[in-house]
C-alpha cells in the first residue's frame, strides 16, 4: 500500500498550527510569570526531613500586621522600619499599596498604639511583656 503524502502533509500542517496556537498562549504567559517570581522572591529551605529542598515565601498570604510580628518575632534585636519593609518584600508578602514604605510606617505606629511594638534607639521590637 502506497502512502499518500498529500495526507500526511495535511495532518503535520494541522499539527503544525496546533502547536503554534499552544506556543502563542505560552508566549503570553511568560511575561506574568516572570514578573510574579520577582515579586514573589522565596527562600530556599534544605532541612527537610525528607531531604527535599523546598521554596517557601514565609509571609505570603499575611497582612502587614502578621507579618511585621512574625518578622520580629524571628529577630533578637530591634529592627528600623527599612530593615523591616525590605525583609517583608523578600519575603514574599503581597501588597497593593503604592507606597508600602508607608503603610509599614503606619502600621508601626498603629500596633505601638495597641501595646504590642516598642520604639527603642535601634528600631523596632515586640513589646517586652
Amino acid at each position: 500500500m502506497a502512502t499518500d503524502y498529500r495526507q500526511v502533509l495535511k495532518e503535520l500542517r494541522e499539527e503544525e498550527s496546533r502547536l503554534k496556537s499552544e506556543l502563542d498562549v505560552i508566549r503570553t504567559m511568560i511575561p506574568g510569570a516572570e514578573l510574579m517570581a520577582k515579586r514573589m522572591p522565596t527562600h530556599v529551605v534544605s532541612n527537610h526531613p525528607a531531604g527535599l529542598t523546598l521554596l517557601t515565601a514565609p509571609y505570603s498570604g499575611m497582612g502587614p500586621k502578621q507579618a511585621i510580628q512574625t518578622y520580629l518575632q524571628s529577630e533578637k534585636v530591634p529592627r528600623m522600619p527599612s530593615d523591616i519593609v525590605k525583609a517583608l518584600i523578600e519575603g514574599g508578602i503581597v501588597t497593593r499599596a503604592n507606597d508600602f514604605s508607608g503603610m509599614v510606617g503606619s502600621t508601626l505606629t498603629q500596633m505601638k498604639a495597641e501595646g504590642l511594638l516598642d520604639r527603642v534607639e535601634d528600631g523596632w521590637q515586640l513589646k517586652v511583656r
